[in-house]
């Protein structure tokens, strides 16, 4: 290098040398550059004793090694020591000098090696790279101990630079983190304006970014820079608003930065310092405290080097006479001169002594970087053993002699790489592959020890190797923060959003200076200062505050709410419903209306619509994959199958009335048909939802879009085409069936069901077009809502339009319900609805209520036998049996029947039989002698002349039944007569009857049968057909066909006037059915014979009916005989009339016959049904206490009314016997005696007290209020007299009143005693007299006191006083005659006073209980207290728990027992005294004193 040579500062030679490059001096002067001289040369000045201790480290390191005899044996380390004066163009000097060593060299070329082995150094990064830049080229080795940038780790650019300290990447990522955990969030920035304070800082900007820390502003600073920037620089930082500082600056630069911070008085501010200075102990004086006490920051970890500072303290000048720089530290330390008279400067002696001197040189209390500069000497030094091979062998040995040719700087380079071993201390040193060791810092924190210097404490630590989170720890430690505040200070430019609000960034500014914005819905932030609100997770929804995610509610149509509990219950109470209907349809299925309306469909059709109710229960509850599947298809199939039934009722109606003529007969349309038609219409359905399951099934999901805060759990149909086609066909056969029964809509009136299916499927339709939209646009659980809705209306409304008018006629209008209603005819014979009824009364009348039932197996038997069987349970008849028969059933069927009859127990029976099944009926029973019954016939057989024979007689006389009032039609015998074959010869009907009448045949030589001749006399034969004495059904017929003549006469308005007449005669064209049916309702005429006709609504006539009774005549002939009436236009009651006239019971007996099951009851007992047998068979179990029972047969015995009872037989209510407590009872008696005991014994007490009041004893007692006490005392017993008797509404106010008055004056006179002994003995001594206590006072006491009870009890009479009442509830065979206190406050108001004062009187006695034995009254109140508390403790539970008279004796029982307990225990020992021990009663015994 041209120019003068560089010399080291200090050097020593050896076998392997090691450069030193350190800034020993502080300050640089910059030389002029005129550009016509060469250059002076660099001056540097102020010597840094930090820097001059790692140049004595490094030294006291080589001395160890040479030393040492494990380490480099026979080798020995010499060292060069640079001075790069911290700045790069010394730096550069220094290394060239490093390298060339001190000849200067001419040549191009440099063939000999460098002259050192390994450079330690430099303290600066920019000073460090500068020198690699040059010494990089030779490969030689640069370690450094104070180089922290990061741009060194890059191998490529610096591939021989290795380092002991960590690089500044993970310095400035540890600084972010430190920022981040103290919520520092808004800092301000100063860094070195060099390679070291540059990369630093950039390092730290992005890692402050990445935590979410803001840079303020980011100053630099050179130690070259002029004044004023600094100063501006200290300016920008003095009116930032950020309160934390970090500052990224070489020792150099802080110092200028702290010089300027204390002339612009900068206080206040968190620094937070870079490991360069952070250790520093020059900056740690009273100087700077007042700025940099509190600071925090990272550096390396301290350690002890054992011998340092004895080496330390060695150094001296006289070690190198000649060494300008150990001359030039020696005065800097002593602050002498070596020159002589320098100023009056003090000379050195050389023998001053380092260890009086404290400062950075001497100071190895925070040995960090000290350390560093020790471990980079050991790192060369074992790289150098192991390249050498040295101690392994031999050879090895040899070889290290010959090291000065061999050595290459590679393979140091190669060896410092694979360095890995441990010092003294325990460390472990090694390199990664960028030649930096394990990034590992401790967090140190300025603060003041207790003699007030500033030292560092370990706060914390950060270890880059460590996973991220752990890397950074905090220890507890208690920290000091800026200005010496024990509060950490903030540093933020916005404050923290509060949970639930996100930041928003202000335009212009940097992210951490921020509004805060609420969160959206569904959205949360929890965090601190979170940058966003963070959505919550699928299936979770924000809280209220949007500070945490809670789980969405999951919404469906649910049992719980009350949507899904209405729609629950409409859908129960329909499926209910539609059972009841098909019960009533079950019960009613023998009726000419159930048939007419095609009972098997109308069953299958209830059924379905029963399923149609219940399957919408299948929408309700939480959507499962199976309940998916079910809803829509058990939907889909429930409603095709009701609407398959009424398209087949329908189908039906059109079918039956298609006819239009006799030439058009009806189609076929037979029940198999029906049933296929529904099958095929069903299963069609069926086959569409067996695909949809199959091919795309519906399935339960979570929709998160059609709601925010919910989750709508919702079935998903899973193809809409099936849904809709599932829909569609419903709809399709719901048209259909529209349209067949709008067609069906004039089929006549009486049977027009079609009419009811159209406004039915008009419903149903109408629901389901509105349906479409709303499902559509329904939300979540309102689409279910709305689909169950639509189910519900629908199904309700085929329910009431089919079925409501059908149960309307079969349970309110039964006397339309009939098979000539039904096919819209009018009848002159009534309706067997009240001919049921009518037996049914007449079994009542005559106590028959166990009979036996047969019938007509057809649409009279079995419509008449349901009508009686109603009729009869509503009036207590029971049917033992009812059997059915036809006239086709076979011979043995009617046998079992007639067994049936013969076996049951009733005696009477019921037969609502036509002639066909009666005639039958009764051989069978002459076969099997069926007599001793009771019969009671319907009318189609009860007048039959034919059955009242003599063959007969034995079973049928007696028969009771009703039947038609016979009449007499003028001409009819005659008309009869002239009945003849010659008036038609050609009829065969005519020579058929005849034939059969006269026993003959038109046809001759017919089985010798004789020949008829026409000329044969009906007058002679006596038959059925010439009898017109019974006319009741011909004269039926007759009223029928005067009927049809006088609609037609008024139809055609016959004899009006001419048009009419003439309109008459073309009536055969224009002739309409419906008009001859209205006017035959309208008919209204009286016969000849007086009879009056016409129609109800239902075209029934008026049910008038005769009650025959078969009796004998006096021939011996079978007569009718009418016996009673029964007229249904009557009121109830009057309907049925019996007249007076003998009957004829069965078997001609003049005994009417028993036919019950149980016998009835006698008086007293009620009928108790037997389990599994009809209410007619019941056992009798008596009435229970306080019923009777007094008629026949009572189902039930009933109550007897308030203040009765029932007597002993249950008969009949007595009055029931009032209890209270007399004087006349036992008990009564026993009270009242002791009442007056009482009061006669303290009135004997007063006469002694008087007789003895001036002696001692009595004086002594209060006599005052000793008399005021037995006065009480006589009237506290007899208060107890007004509790005996008859309460009254005086007596029951005294009573309560008289005894809470006298007690409280009793209470209060001992009160007032006791207070006297205790005052009076309140005295200690002469020098404390008793308190005053005059009578005056103990009278105020008392009055007061008892005047307190009084004004207690005047409220309680004014403002709810006692009065008698009769207890009805706690007895039952009597009644209660007590006093209800009125209120039970005041009631307890006034025994609770007389507790307290008796309390208190217990107290005050007890602590009196010290008084001399001689007068210790205290003592007997004492105990009467506590009796008197005991009794009355014990009468509260005995008083609430006693029943009746025996609460008022407890009460009186009370106040007996505290009466003579207060009387014996204060006045027995008086009198005892006065009257027995006379000799005691003294004053002197009184004071207890001897003299």
């Amino acid at each position: 290098m041209l120019g003068s040579p560089e010399f080291p500062l200090l050097s020593k030679e050896g076998d392997i040398t090691i450069g030193g490059a350190f800034s020993i001096h502080s300050q640089i002067s910059t030389p002029s550059l005129s550009f016509t001289n060469a250059p002076e040369s660099l001056t540097c000045s102020r010597m840094n004793f930090r820097e001059f201790r790692f140049a004595q480290t490094m030294i006291f390191a080589i001395q160890e090694i040479n030393n040492s005899s494990s380490l480099l044996p026979d080798i020995s380390i010499g060292y060069k020591v640079f001075d790069s004066c911290g700045s790069t163009l010394p730096s550069m000097r220094a290394v060239m000098g490093l390298i060339n060593g001190q000849k200067r060299t001419l040549g191009k070329t440099c063939s000999r090696q460098s002259s050192v082995h390994a450079i330690i150094g430099a303290s600066e990064s920019s000073s460090t790279i500068v020198m690699l830049q040059i010494s990089g080229i030779f490969q030689i080795p640069v370690i450094s101990h104070f180089a922290t940038c990061a741009c060194l780790s890059n191998r490529k650019e610096y591939p021989s630079f290795f380092r002991t300290i960590p690089s500044d990447y993970y310095q400035s990522r540890a600084l972010a983190k430190l920022l981040k955990h103290f919520g520092w969030t808004w800092v301000g920035a100063v860094r070195s304006d060099n390679d070291y304070g540059n990369n630093g800082m950039e390092t730290f900007i992005t890692a402050a970014s990445q935590e979410g820390v803001c840079v303020e502003y980011s100053e630099a600073i050179s130690r070259t820079d002029p004044r004023w920037q600094i100063a501006r620089v200290v300016r920008v930082i003095h009116s930032g608003s950020a309160r934390v500082l970090v500052a990224f600056l070489a020792q150099g630069e802080m110092n200028i930065l702290l010089e300027e911070a204390l002339k612009q008085n900068l206080t206040g501010l968190q620094w937070v310092g870079s490991e360069s200075w952070i250790t520093a102990g020059h900056l740690t004086t009273e100087r700077y405290s007042g700025i940099l006490t509190g600071s925090l920051g990272f550096t390396i970890g301290k350690t002890k080097i054992t011998g340092l500072r004895e080496f330390l303290l060695m150094v001296n000048p006289s070690q190198n006479p000649h060494n300008h720089l150990l001359r030039e530290f020696w005065e800097a330390t002593f602050g002498c001169s070596f020159q002589s008279n320098l100023n009056g400067q003090t000379q050195c002696s050389g023998s001053e002594r380092l260890e009086d001197i404290d400062n950075p040189f001497t100071d190895v209390s925070e040995l960090r970087i000290s350390n560093n500069v020790y471990k980079a000497v050991y790192a060369v030094a074992h790289a150098m053993h192991n390249m050498l091979k040295c101690g392994q062998n031999d050879e090895a040995v040899n070889q290290s002699c010959n090291w000065k040719d061999n050595l290459q700087m590679k393979q140091v380079v190669k060896h410092l790489q694979r360095v890995n071993f441990t010092l003294q201390s325990g460390e472990r040193v090694n390199f990664d592959g960028n030649g930096d060791p394990s990034a590992t810092y401790e967090l140190v924190n300025w603060q003041r020890n207790q003699a007030g210097d500033t030292v560092f404490v370990a706060v914390g630590s950060y270890d880059a190797s460590l996973p991220n989170g752990k890397q950074f720890i905090m220890n507890k430690i208690n920290k000091t923060w800026a200005a010496e505040s024990p509060k950490r200070p903030q540093s933020v430019c916005s404050e923290s959003c509060l949970p639930g609000f996100r930041q928003a960034v202000i335009n212009g500014k940097p992210i951490c200076c921020f509004s805060c914005i609420a969160c959206a819905a569904g959205e949360i932030s929890n965090s601190s200062s979170p940058g966003e609100c963070s959505r919550c997770p699928l299936e979770y929804w924000s809280n209220e505050d949007h500070s945490q995610c809670v789980p969405q509610v999951i919404e469906f149509l649910s049992f719980g709410e009350t949507m899904g509990v209405l729609l629950t219950a409409f859908s129960l109470f329909g499926a209910s419903l539609t059972l009841v209907v098909s019960c009533v349809f079950f019960r009613f299925h023998h009726t000419p209306l159930v048939k007419a309306s095609n009972s098997e469909l109308s069953f299958l059709q209830l059924f379905s619509l029963t399923l149609c109710f219940l399957c919408s229960l299948t929408f309700i509850g939480r959507p499962t994959e199976w309940s998916c599947m079910l809803r829509h298809t058990a939907f889909g199939i429930t409603f095709a199958l009701c609407i398959s039934c009424m398209l087949a009722k329908t189908l039906v109606v059109v079918i039956a009335f298609k006819v239009k003529g006799p030439a058009n007969p009806v189609p076929q349309c037979s029940a198999p048909l029906q049933r296929t038609s529904v099958l095929s219409c069903t299963l069609l359905q069926v086959l569409v939802c067996v695909l949809w399951l199959t091919l795309a099934p519906p399935f339960p999901y979570k929709n998160t879009a059609d709601a925010t805060e919910r989750i709508l759990l919702e079935c998903n149909v899973g193809s809409p085409i099936w849904f809709w086609a599932v829909l569609g066909y419903i709809g399709l056969l719901a048209v259909l069936c529209f349209i067949l029964a709008f067609l069906a809509r004039k089929v006549p009136d009486n049977f027009n069901e079609a009419k009811f299916i159209t406004f039915s499927m008009l419903i149903f339709c109408a629901v389901w077009v509105t349906f479409i939209p709303a499902y559509v646009s329904s939300p979540g659980k309102f689409t279910v809502a709305v689909e169950i809705f639509a189910i519900l209306a629908s199904s309700f409304g085929l329910l009431f339009c089919i079925f409501a008018p059908k149960c309307y006629i079969l349970l309110l209008k039964p006397e339309r319900n009939t098979k000539k209603h039904m096919i819209g005819r009018n009848q002159t014979i009534p309706s067997d609805y009240y001919q049921s009824r009518a037996l049914a009364k007449l079994l009542k009348h005559f106590g028959w209520t166990w009979v036996g039932a047969v019938r007509s197996d057809n649409d009279y038997g079995n419509n008449g036998m349901e009508t009686f069987i109603t009729a009869a349970s509503q009036e207590g008849v029971c049917v033992e049996y009812s059997e059915a028969i036809s006239r086709t059933d076979p011979r043995w069927q009617i046998a079992r029947v007639v067994r049936v009859i013969h076996s049951g127990s009733a005696r009477v029976l019921v037969a609502f039989l036509a002639h066909g099944e009666m005639r039958i009926l009764i051989e069978e029973a002459l076969k099997q002698n069926l007599t001793g019954l009771q019969w009671v016939g319907s009318e189609s057989w009860i007048t039959s002349g034919h059955l009242a024979t003599e063959r007969y007689s034995g079973i049928l006389t007696g028969s009771l039944g009703f039947t038609f009032r016979k009449t007499k039609i003028t001409g009819l015998r005659e008309f009869l007569l002239m009945v003849n074959p010659s008036q038609n010869p050609h009829n065969h009907l005519l020579r058929e009857f005849w034939e059969a009448t006269f026993g003959c045949s038109f046809q001759s030589n017919l089985n010798g049968q004789t020949q008829c001749s026409g000329s044969e006399r009906l007058e002679d034969i006596d038959n059925p057909f010439t009898d017109v004495s019974e006319l009741r059904i011909s004269n039926n017929v007759y009223k029928a066909v005067y009927s049809v003549a006088h609609a037609m006469h008024n139809m055609l308005k016959c004899g009006q006037n001419d048009e009419a007449v003439n309109q008459s005669c073309n009536w055969k064209d224009n002739l309409q059915m419906k008009q001859i049916v209205k006017h035959l309702q309208r008919v209204n005429f009286t016969l000849q014979s007086g009879e009056r006709v016409n129609f109800d609504e239902n075209g029934d006539p008026s049910a008038t009916y005769e009650l025959v009774n078969w009796q004998r005549n006096q021939a011996g002939d079978t007569v009718f005989v009418a016996v009673g009436s029964y007229d249904a236009s009557l009121p109830n009651g009057k309907q049925f009339i019996m007249n007076k006239i003998n009957k004829t019971w069965a078997a001609e007996s003049p005994k009417r016959p028993q036919s019950v099951c149980s016998e009835s009851c006698l008086p007293g007992f009620r009928q108790a049904v037997i389990n599994g047998k009809p209410i007619c068979c019941f056992s009798c179990i008596a009435c229970a206490a306080g019923e009777i029972s007094n008629s026949s047969s009572p189902g039930e015995c009933s109550r007897c009314p308030l203040e009765y009872w029932s007597n002993e037989d249950h008969s009949q209510c007595v009055p029931q016997v009032i209890e209270f407590l007399s004087f006349g009872e036992t008990m009564g008696v026993l009270l009242t005696a002791f009442s007056l005991f009482g009061a006669s014994l303290t009135l004997v007490v007063s006469c002694v007290f008087f007789r003895f009041h001036h002696t001692p004893l009595v004086k002594a007692s209060n006599s005052e209020l000793s008399f005021l006490l037995l006065f009480s005392l006589t009237l506290c017993f007899l208060c107890s007299l007004t509790f005996i008797g008859r309460p009254t509404e005086w007596s029951c106010m005294l009573r309560h009143t008289a005894f809470g008055i006298t007690f409280a004056l009793c209470i209060s006179c001992m009160l007032a005693k006791t207070l006297v002994v205790v005052i009076a003995f309140k005295a200690k001594g002469p020098a404390n007299p008793a308190p005053l206590c005059s009578a005056p006072l103990q009278r105020i006491s008392v009055l007061s006191c008892t005047l307190l009870q009084v004004l207690v009890c005047v409220l309680w009479l004014t403002l709810a006083p006692p009065f008698p009442y009769k207890n009805t509830a706690n007895a039952t065979e009597r009644i209660l005659l007590e006093c209800n206190v009125g209120s039970p406050i005041w009631f307890w108001a006034v025994l609770g006073y007389i507790g307290l004062l008796a309390v208190l009187c217990f107290i005050l006695a007890f602590l009196a209980r010290k008084v001399p034995d001689n007068f210790n009254e205290a003592k007997f109140i004492t105990f009467s207290m506590l009796i008197f508390c005991a009794v009355w403790v014990t009468f509260i539970p005995a008083y609430v728990s006693s029943p009746g008279k025996f609460t008022v004796a407890v009460e009186i029982f009370a106040i007996l027992a505290s009466s003579f307990g207060l009387l014996f225990c204060i006045f027995a020992p008086k009198c005892y005294i006065l009257l027995l021990k006379p000799e005691r009663n003294t004053k002197k015994h009184m004071m207890g004193r001897n003299q």
